[in-house]
């Protein structure tokens, strides 16, 4: 908190020297274990971001801690993650360096290490990166960017082994007459884990048409996307990589102004060893009302299903209320249900939970959200668990 003061005091000396504006967001969440006050989890998020009229400067810190005992075992236990970019426009290039740090509060989880040596603390990461874009005439654009990554590993015998890795690529797309783009790319990477034993080296190359939004009548929008992915290498286990098909569409539909229908679709068809096989099948559906001007904030009720199928099979129904009580007051109303595989131990191959929660919200106009809800879920474990949770949060835009 005592770095994020300083930062914010800073920011606004410089936005006060300078004419420029500044812009801050800020939020708490807490998660229980029960209807107490239990370590959970706890996340906490500050942003802020300074422009001018031709460059801006973001800052953004997210604090996670969990607690690893009582109905849940946790393997994360607490994280802190900051990041700073800044954006200039300079013509018809926009240049955007970046630097992000993670960090892990306590010991850090364990990471299976490649070439079976073994396992060690996760400490966390630090990646900068640069990002270069420009506009060229008749609609085309480029872009080339790099990045680099030190992970910080620490072995349970002690000692540190080295992991670094350096991404670079490149993509260049061209936007048709009609809503529609044509783009391709490349990308490689190469880390060394010479203290280990073990290095990768890969490369990728991404060449496709997209569409959209395109308009069709009866209020009606169709996006489409079709990928071609071309690898050269090797995955974490050693084996090809392949070639990889990617089709998407999603469409939306007002169907009168205060209920939208949104579709997404997707699949994926993999090459490997001479050999095309549909790797992934997936599909969502969304149904959103609104009774009163979506600009308002009146209430509404949201329902939407997901069906996945790849290696193993997972679906899911939600539905999710809130009900105008007084001004900025809302109930909130919602239900999870959720069909999917799991590793805990003694449970079935295929999980299913219920969660069913209900809770208050109030908004402080565009400045502030405070809630508080609580949660009951019915799981399948080594035995069918049952148990109530607390949930709450703040977020704050001054």
């Amino acid at each position: 908190m005592r770095a994020q003061l300083i930062s914010t005091l800073a920011l606004a000396g410089v936005c006060a020297a300078s004419a420029a504006g500044f812009s801050q967001y800020a939020a708490l969440r807490f998660e229980s274990d029960s209807l107490g006050l239990d370590p959970g989890r706890r996340h906490a998020e500050w942003s802020g971001l300074l422009e001018g009229s031709r460059w801006e400067i973001g800052l953004r810190e997210r604090i996670l801690l969990s607690d690893s005992g009582g109905t849940v075992p946790r393997w994360l236990l607490g994280r802190s993650d900051l990041e700073a970019e800044a954006r200039a426009w300079l013509g018809p290039v926009i240049v955007n360096p970046s630097v992000r740090w993670s960090r892990e509060i306590d010991e850090g989880p364990m990471m299976i290490l490649p070439v079976q040596a073994g396992e060690a603390f996760y400490r966390g990461f630090v990646r900068p990166a640069l990002t270069a874009e420009a506009s060229l005439p008749a609609g085309f654009s480029v872009s080339a960017t790099g990045r680099m990554l030190d992970r910080s590993l620490e072995m349970p015998e002690g000692g540190s082994p080295g992991w670094s890795a350096a991404q670079y690529g490149g993509t260049f797309e061209w936007r048709a007459p009609r809503g529609f783009e044509l783009y391709a790319g490349g990308y490689s990477s190469s880390t060394d884990a010479g203290d280990l034993g073990w290095n990768s080296d890969w490369s990728r190359l991404d060449a496709g048409v997209r569409s959209g939004p395109v308009s069709f009548p009866a209020r009606t929008q169709v996006l489409a996307d079709l990928q071609f992915t071309g690898w050269d290498g090797n995955d974490y286990l050693g084996m090809d990589l392949g070639d990889r098909v990617t089709c998407s569409a999603r469409a939306v539909r007002w169907l009168t102004p205060r209920i939208s229908l949104n579709i997404t679709g997707r699949s994926c068809f993999d090459r490997r060893d001479g050999e095309w096989t549909h790797s992934l099948g997936a599909g969502i559906a969304r149904v959103n009302l609104f009774f009163g001007l979506p600009a308002l904030n009146p209430s509404s009720l949201t329902l939407a299903g997901m069906y996945t199928s790849s290696a193993f099979t997972t679906s899911r129904f939600e539905a999710s209320s809130r009900v105008k009580l007084y001004r900025g007051l809302y109930a909130l109303f919602s239900g999870d249900f959720r069909s999917g595989p799991t590793v805990f131990p003694g449970a079935p191959a295929t999980r299913r939970r219920v969660i069913l929660g209900t809770g208050l919200e109030y908004r402080l106009g565009t400045t502030a959200v405070i809630w508080t809800r609580v949660e009951n879920e019915r799981t399948e474990l080594a035995q069918i668990e049952d148990w109530a949770r607390l949930e709450a949060g703040l977020e704050i835009t001054p």
